[in-house]
């Protein structure tokens, strides 16, 4: 299972103009009554400081942190739970779930295959 899962909007890694703004992302985690938004924990220019969020329903004894970075949210070592709450957000944010290994995934968390980069 890959380590790293990404929220994205992006059709192919790097694409430009396809980012998730900050603000909707904000937007997002404040109409989530089990997730709220915290410090990153990345050194980050003064309006992005307040951009990860914690979601707080988790079934483990830790909450999950996802990091909003560069226009994607991140997260690591997600389990089956978490990757459901991705693509719950990920169809609020209108974008699709990536791996890091370039896997896609659709909104009910259904495989779809590798995407060749273009």
């Amino acid at each position: 299972m890959p380590w790293t899962y990404y929220i994205t909007r992006r059709m192919f890694p790097g694409e430009a103009g396809r980012n998730i703004a900050l603000a909707d992302w904000i937007s997002v985690v404040d109409s989530d009554p089990s997730m709220s938004i915290v410090a990153s924990a990345f050194d980050r220019p003064v309006a992005e400081r307040m951009s990860a969020a914690v979601w707080h329903n988790h079934s483990g004894l830790t909450p999950v942190v996802l990091e909003w970075l560069s226009g994607t949210i991140v997260v690591e070592r997600p389990d089956a739970q978490t990757l459901t709450k991705l693509h719950d957000l990920a169809a609020r944010l209108e974008a699709h779930v990536e791996d890091e290994e370039g896997g896609w995934y659709d909104n009910r968390g259904q495989f779809l295959g590798h995407l060749a980069a273009g």
